[in-house]
């Protein structure tokens, strides 16, 4: 509730969405992931770099602040600025591989808003699912993304026009995720390639230097529904209309895909990595905060009937820390009777 109650204090004021999000579980990961997760060495380059994810507004330039000149140039080494992941580029990136140019389009505050609501709702669902294979994957998104806006740019017919560019990327990128579902092609983009290799495919590149102007021929068109091109963007009816008509998909690029099944092992194999994770996190936490802590809650739960007998029973387990380690799967009830105790009141120190 206290993102909900800071918009209503700050509803006078500019107050960033993303701002409100910042503390949800799903961007303490990917802040925990981006900092451990090294991008492999390339171009040349003898060291690994990291895709900084600034999970708080500001967080780059703030690591950076108390650093001596030549720690500020080892820091910047390994996490370069053409690194930098913001919240709502995340948004961006993601919506648009799940279909969703329309919202993208709408903004950056509109489009972290929708994806905000989707994160909280799949995380509580299953959080294995935002594993180190997610993060990679996001990186690669993020690849793609960057390597269309160039592309766009480099295009002649853009240097023309100058407008809609970030409609053209997303509705681009979406366009082409959504082609080859449509085609039942059962496969994907390899998107572990570009992790590895930092950079899109030449496959890829020329697909999008097709897609792209294909995308602003059909944004543009004279039949479209709203006059303004920026504003037709935004409506569903654009997409839908987008997803019902053939874009060109070159043979070079299907068959750089690879099977569906290959990115699901890797899925299922990162997801069960973190699920091991979870429950070795669970032990850790309930050890970590000791005998006596456990105690107090005890205590609380007792005094105050909030504990079942079988409830009772697993605190107790970790009130004798030093006889007997709780299970992963007791140490994840424990929390969970601890998290509820706390919405009873239970002091939070």
């Amino acid at each position: 509730m206290i993102p909900e109650i800071s918009k209503c204090a700050n509803s006078q004021n500019k107050i960033d969405e993303a701002d409100f999000f910042s503390n949800h579980p799903y961007h303490i990961r990917l802040e925990e992931y981006s900092r451990k997760i090294f991008a492999p060495a390339v171009n040349g380059n003898q060291y690994q770099t990291i895709w900084f994810y600034e999970r708080a507004r500001g967080q780059y330039i703030q690591e950076q602040m108390k650093l001596t000149p030549s720690e500020k140039k080892k820091f910047q080494m390994k996490n370069p600025k053409s690194q930098l992941l913001k919240k709502v580029d995340v948004a961006k990136y993601i919506n648009t591989y799940e279909y969703m140019p329309h919202i993208v389009s709408r903004g950056a505050q509109a489009n972290m808003r929708y994806f905000a609501e989707k994160i909280s709702k799949f995380w509580n669902q299953n959080n294995t699912i935002y594993n180190e294979y997610y993060f990679k994957k996001i990186i690669a998104l993020a690849i793609i993304f960057k390597s269309t806006e160039r592309i766009v740019t480099n295009q002649e017919w853009y240097k023309e026009i100058k407008a809609y560019r970030a409609n053209i990327v997303t509705y681009a990128i979406s366009i082409i995720f959504n082609e080859i579902s449509k085609r039942n092609l059962n496969k994907t983009i390899d998107f572990k390639a570009i992790w590895n290799n930092q950079k899109i495919s030449k496959e890829l590149e020329d697909q999008l230097i097709i897609t792209t102007k294909e995308t602003f021929d059909f944004i543009t068109r004279d039949d479209r529904l709203t006059l303004n091109v920026t504003e037709w963007c935004k409506k569903e009816a654009c997409w839908d209309r987008a997803k019902n008509i053939s874009f060109t998909l070159t043979d070079a690029f299907i068959n750089s895909l690879i099977d569906v099944n290959e990115e699901n092992q890797e899925k299922l194999d990162s997801k069960r990595e973190r699920k091991t994770e979870n429950q070795l996190n669970f032990e850790i936490e309930v050890v970590n905060l000791g005998d006596e802590y456990w105690k107090r809650v005890l205590e609380f739960g007792k005094n105050n009937k909030l504990l079942t007998p079988m409830e009772e029973d697993l605190i107790k387990v970790a009130c004798n820390l030093k006889f007997k380690l709780p299970s992963s799967k007791q140490a994840k009830y424990i929390l969970e009777i601890r998290d509820r105790l706390y919405l009873d009141g239970l002091p939070k120190n």
